[in-house]
């Protein structure tokens, strides 16, 4: 059985965030309030689709399904690798249980991608503290700072909302 893993983390990319605690149990993590540690959100581990950290800048990014849509999540913490490698380890060991399939969601994957704009295939890349868009003429890197927001539409269609322009 699996100990449940409290972190202290910063809602949002910086340290300026409300915070909360972030408990990583057997099959879901869990977000508590930090005043009275009542429990805020419950997400399962079937319904995260990816998740990268970045060591330099001490954000956790998780991406969550939620009906039709992906929600992308920061999380600033100053224990963010621990936290990535402790989450990734329990979802790995709900996966092995039965608990949770990850078949074809393995995390740092690429994702084939088509731009509706200019009628392109491509590729989605999820890196540690960036978004890459491989076309066969040009190349994209979005860093996660300037992601405003991304989900899905129809379960089709990805839209990325950056700061101050918008790229589909």
């Amino acid at each position: 059985m699996l100990q449940r893993v409290l972190f202290s983390v910063h809602s949002g990319s910086t340290p300026d965030g409300p915070v909360m605690f972030m408990e990583v149990c057997e099959d879901a993590l869990i977000l508590r309030h930090a005043v009275d540690g009542s429990q805020v959100e419950r997400w399962w581990y079937e319904r995260l689709v990816n998740m990268t950290y970045s060591p330099k800048r001490r954000v956790l990014c998780i991406w969550r399904r939620d009906d039709d849509r992906v929600h992308m999540h920061q999380f600033h913490t100053r224990k963010c690798r621990r936290l990535y490698e402790a989450l990734k380890s329990a979802m790995e060991r709900a996966a092995s249980r039965g608990c949770v399939s990850l078949a074809g969601r393995e995390l740092g994957v690429e994702y084939a991608v088509h731009d509706v704009e200019r009628n392109q295939g491509g590729l989605l890349k999820v890196s540690i503290d960036a978004i890459e868009l491989l076309f066969a003429e040009r190349q994209e890197r979005i860093e996660l700072a300037n992601i405003k927001k991304c989900n899905t539409f129809g379960g089709n269609m990805f839209v990325l909302e950056e700061y101050g322009e918008w790229v589909e």
